[in-house]
């Protein structure tokens, strides 16, 4: 069995660097998981068969993690300034490049168009979310009334993906689709984190 593990490393302290790969045994992912060494069967990412579901919920993980540290911080200070920073740029890659390469192409069967029409109108609402959060003052006790809308939103957008779209979506897609979709997705979010 191969493990997707997500790897914090430190090569640079202002920005998290994530490092995606397989381990394919319970020794590596332990010693990968602890930080402590060399695991000699790491598969890159990019070599390793991925659809498009593991994709999105590496990215789903990483929105769950940003939206609960973000309405756990006070005022206006550095911890909420970069929670907030991490989640808005983490949910504007991964709606852009899942919507692409995910709800678009779902939308070419008929069982996958009304779906694609109800994520996409969520992601809408998060962007809304967050442009009111832009233009109000992070200090401001609205400021975290509307965070916390936000993560309730984010939080309920990825358990209906996870336990609704995701099954109806497996049905509709082959595994060619599945790997190929994947790909590209894991492409264009890269690209577009990195430019956030």
């Amino acid at each position: 069995m191969k493990v997707v593990l997500i790897i914090k490393t430190a090569k640079n302290y202002e920005r998290n660097v994530w490092i995606y790969a397989y381990a394919t045994s319970p020794c590596e992912r332990q010693l990968l998981s602890r930080g402590l060494g060399y695991a000699p069967n790491l598969i890159p990412i990019e070599e390793a068969l991925v659809n498009i579901f593991e994709a999105l919920r590496e990215s789903h993980e990483r929105q769950r993690g940003y939206a609960e540290a973000l309405v756990k911080t006070h005022g206006e200070n550095k911890e909420r300034v970069e929670a907030y920073g991490q989640l808005k740029a983490e949910l504007q890659a991964h709606e852009t490049a899942e919507e692409r390469f995910f709800y678009i192409p779902l939308m070419q069967y008929d069982n996958g168009v009304d779906l694609s029409r109800h994520a996409i109108s969520e992601h809408h609402e998060m962007d809304e979310l967050m442009e009111t959060l832009d233009e109000t003052e992070m200090s401001s006790p609205s400021w975290l009334a509307t965070a916390k809308k936000l993560s309730e939103k984010v939080h309920h957008h990825l358990k209906e993906e996870e336990n609704k779209f995701f099954q109806m979506a497996g049905k509709l897609l082959d595994e060619q689709e599945k790997q190929s979709l994947a790909k590209e997705y894991v492409k264009e979010y890269e690209e577009l984190l990195a430019e956030a």
